[in-house]
């Protein structure tokens, strides 16, 4: 009886385990699938990703009157996409972020991210274009900011920026805003943003889940336990 009750106790225990790292690895997919996640979140090597937050809105510069304001379309969660990078440190968000003519563009993209392994370095990418002269060309301001753990409204816009290694949450955000600046509606100006990059690196080695660990820890107790009413 004993046995039997020792085995099924440990095989809880591990199933336990399993269900602590219950977050799914993170996966290509679109900017709605991944403010389905929630708090939840997903993983990329150790890394959690959770927490997402998404808005795109477009409005008019004070040139505009009446008439086409611009071929910038709203890019929703359902076009956006992501990818895990191809060195498994982080996502890239792909779209295709437009204001020409007489429009203006607010975008942010945030999420939380942890690791039990430390995060110690931040970076990221901006892959956009402008072009046109018209009241001196279009203008755009693009930034990501961490804040939280050993972050402290760190500036890490096309940089890669090394911080003291920390376990806590890290808020990260990502902001651009834009303006053609066009004052006609043959305005050549435009700007364009179609790839946003955050990637985050960890100390060496990754560090089991604190909950798994316990689990585990609780399943080889129970195993020790078992060995020794058997002799």
């Amino acid at each position: 009886m004993i046995k039997k009750y020792g085995i099924a106790l440990i095989a809880l225990l591990l199933l336990g385990a399993a269900a602590g790292s219950a977050a799914p690895l993170c996966a290509n997919g679109t900017m709605a699938d991944y403010l389905a996640l929630g708090s939840g979140g997903c993983t990329i090597n150790g890394v959690l990703f959770n927490d997402f937050s998404y808005s795109d809105t477009l409005g008019t510069d004070s040139f505009y009157v009446s008439g086409i304001k611009g071929t910038g379309v709203v890019q929703s969660e359902s076009i956006v996409t992501v990818a895990i990078d191809s060195l498994d440190t982080g996502l890239v968000f792909n779209g295709n972020w437009v204001v020409n003519h007489y429009q203006t563009m607010s975008l942010s993209i945030g999420f939380d991210v942890s690791s039990a392994a430390s995060i110690d370095q931040l970076e990221s990418a901006f892959t956009s274009t402008k072009s046109g002269t018209q009241n001196d060309g279009p203008t755009s301001t693009q930034s990501a900011i961490c804040n939280g753990g050993t972050c402290s409204a760190t500036n890490f816009t096309n940089l890669t920026v090394p911080i003291t290694g920390t376990t806590s949450t890290l808020a990260i955000s990502n902001l651009v805003t834009a303006n053609a600046q066009g004052s006609a509606t043959d305005s050549t100006n435009n700007f364009h943003l179609s790839i946003l990059q955050d990637h985050f690196g960890t100390l060496a080695g990754d560090a089991p889940e604190p909950v798994s660990t316990s689990l585990i820890g609780g399943g080889m107790f129970a195993l020790l336990l078992l060995r020794k009413r058997r002799k």
